[in-house]
């Protein structure tokens, strides 16, 4: 039988048991429906709805099962607040939602403002967050295309026919050069890798935070000494615990914060201490201040760093990719001239 009768044979076979209508099966057993899921995790209007909930009236352990509800987490209250591990379904805010609920506890101010400085606050970073990531895509992008430069030119050489493999395998040269070529790609990954990292670590958005929680309990009634008592806790900052027992003994502001007298904290509350002013006008307009002059930082970081990317790519990736990719190829194209 021809090899062309075969394949018709086939071919016909395949076509006939592609028009057979499907076997009838059980018939399917109608379910209820399921439930919609829950929507995505949003932390600031999760932490809004909370604070809706205690300024209706309702308790914590109400407040805190409805809003697991309504966000799809775990509403059962391990103790008489949500614990740490309960906050951190929030995200990184949960920290701060949970520092805000022990600061509530500890200097008796209100939940729904404490809450309600925590949701502004939380989605102030989130925006500045997000312009700084909007500033970094292209230099991150950029980093990323370079170190992928000698890879790529090992594949075009493969892909037009080049025996590449072969010439590192049997090739003394090629092999010296593709050693140079290795050691000089991972200095350009390792160098453009701490040159992003360098320009993009930032600590603004808990100091911001801390300002705007410090806020609201300042206006809720909280004493001062005993606002900074509580941040210095929450948060583990000695500067803050040391403060507050300087100012307890009866130690001059600048004493008792001495050498951190001029930090974002202490310098916000050094008018309200000495003159009775408002303490919450300071406070959030140097958070504001802080997120703004975070963001403005960052816009600057990123255009220098992708001017400075251009040192590992003309020191480290370009000599990669004519070590590891070229001369091979260069190699592979003259070797049938040697023989």
């Amino acid at each position: 039988m021809s090899a062309a009768m075969i394949t018709l044979i086939t071919a016909t076979i395949i076509w006939a048991l592609a028009l057979q209508p499907p076997r009838p099966g059980p018939r399917p057993v109608r379910t209820a429906p399921l439930p919609p899921p829950p929507p995505p995790l949003d932390a600031a209007m999760a932490v809004r709805e909370l604070a809706a909930y205690f300024r209706a009236g309702a308790s914590l352990a109400t407040a805190w099962r409805h809003t697991a509800a309504s966000y799809g987490f775990d509403g059962q209250l391990a103790g008489d607040i949500p614990s740490a591990a309960q906050c951190a379904v929030l995200g990184e805010v949960g920290r701060h939602v949970h520092a805000g609920f022990l600061l509530a506890a500890r200097t008796g101010a209100p939940l729904a403002p404490l809450l309600d400085a925590c949701a502004r606050s939380v989605e102030a970073t989130t925006t500045a967050a997000a312009a700084r990531q909007v500033a970094f895509a292209g230099p991150r992008a950029s980093a990323r295309i370079l170190a992928w430069l000698p890879i790529i030119g090992l594949a075009a050489s493969a892909l037009i026919g080049i025996d590449v493999v072969g010439v590192l395998r049997e090739n003394p040269i090629a092999q010296g050069a593709a050693g140079i070529g290795l050691a000089c790609w991972v200095g350009g990954w390792w160098w453009s890798r701490r040159m992003v990292k360098a320009a993009t670590d930032h600590d603004d958005d808990q100091l911001g935070l801390q300002l705007d929680l410090a806020a609201a309990a300042l206006d809720s009634g909280a004493s001062i000494v005993r606002v900074i008592a509580t941040i210095g806790e929450l948060y583990d900052d000695p500067t803050c615990q040391r403060a507050a027992r300087g100012l307890r003994l009866g130690l001059s502001w600048k004493l008792a914060w001495a050498p951190h007298h001029r930090s974002a904290l202490a310098h916000s509350l050094e008018a309200a201490w000495h003159y009775g002013l408002n303490p919450q006008e300071l406070l959030s307009a140097r958070a504001a201040h802080i997120r703004t002059t975070a963001t403005t930082r960052a816009h600057q970081a990123a255009a220098k760093l992708g001017a400075n990317l251009v040192l590992p790519l003309g020191l480290c990736y370009l000599p990669a990719f004519i070590c590891l990719a070229l001369i091979p190829t260069v190699i592979a194209l003259l070797q049938p001239w040697w023989h």
